[in-house]
């Protein structure tokens, strides 16, 4: 849920404009940063595009499973529940390295389509990674302290 929560208040905060007092004002297609990358304006203006005067949403793994269905053509729960598909489609690549398919058994070459799908539909991008422990080789879970042993000159820096 706090993932959740997290994408509709960032993309809350770059539709509305995030309005600042200190900012000078931005004619509303722009971002009120005017120093913006063209990257960045063109993920504003997309967001602006996609959510009308609606309210965006994100679901993570939305094409690849579901309530009480697994890699179906076309399925999402989002688009049964609301009509449209979501704004931002999360994904993750934790056990790239290890395995052909993530974390939460989604096979990689599948994943690659539905991200693409995604995005023709116009959809962002997300994509996050639960790495494995560099110290342990533990999963993104395990809570052993790491920061020092992975810094240069460390003796898990190589890792």
């Amino acid at each position: 849920m706090q993932r959740v929560t997290f994408i509709l208040l960032i993309v809350g905060c770059i539709v509305s404009g995030c309005d600042s007092p200190n900012e000078e004002e931005r004619p509303g297609d722009l971002p009120i940063d005017a120093n913006a990358t063209v990257e960045t304006v063109a993920l504003y203006q997309n967001l602006k595009a996609l959510s009308g005067s609606g309210t965006l949403f994100g679901h993570q793994d939305d094409l690849a499973y579901g309530y009480n269905w697994w890699d179906e053509a076309g399925r999402s729960d989002v688009l049964e529940a609301s009509g449209s598909y979501p704004a931002v489609y999360g994904w993750d690549l934790g056990n790239i390295v290890e395995k052909q398919a993530n974390l939460d058994g989604i096979n990689f070459e599948n994943m690659k389509g539905w991200i693409e799908e995604g995005y023709e539909r116009g959809g962002i991008i997300t994509i996050s990674w639960h790495m494995v422990n560099p110290v342990t080789g533990g999963n993104s879970w395990d809570t052993v302290p790491t920061i020092a042993q992975i810094l240069p000159g460390a003796e898990a820096h190589e890792n």
